[in-house]
C-alpha cells in the first residue's frame, strides 16, 4: 500500500485524497475500509468519480477486493448496483442548473 495509506487509520472527520488516474487511491481505500469493516462495524461515505453505472465503478471495485481478500460478500450485497449516483442527478438536471442542489452543496463543501 502507498505510504499515505497509514494515515487512513488516524482519527479525522474527513480525509481528502487526491492524485492522478491510476495512483491506486480507490483501490487502497477500498481495501483498507473492507479490512477495517471485517474487524468492527464501520459506517462512512466515500465519494469518487463514477463510471456510467455504480455496477461498473465502486460496486465492482469492492466486489473484486472482497473476492481477492477472501472476505464474506455481505458488504457488496448491502450496496445495490443500481443505487443512484450524483452523476445521474447531474445528467437529469444539466439543462436546469437552478435545480441542481447537489452541485451547489458540492461547491460550498469543496470549493
Amino acid at each position: 500500500m502507498p505510504r499515505w495509506a497509514a494515515r487512513l487509520r488516524e482519527t479525522h472527520r474527513f480525509f481528502v485524497i487526491y492524485g492522478g488516474r491510476g495512483s491506486s487511491k480507490s483501490w487502497t481505500i477500498a481495501r483498507d475500509r473492507l479490512l477495517l469493516s471485517s474487524q468492527q462495524p464501520l459506517q462512512g461515505l466515500c465519494v469518487r468519480e463514477t463510471q456510467e453505472s455504480l455496477a461498473d465503478s465502486v460496486h465492482r471495485l469492492l466486489a473484486n477486493q472482497i473476492e481477492e481478500m477472501g472476505l464474506p460478500d455481505g458488504p457488496c450485497n448491502a450496496i445495490g448496483s443500481s443505487t443512484p449516483t450524483a452523476r445521474n442527478h447531474f445528467r437529469r438536471h444539466s439543462h436546469r442548473p437552478e435545480q441542481n442542489q447537489i452541485g451547489r452543496r458540492r461547491r460550498l463543501v469543496l470549493g
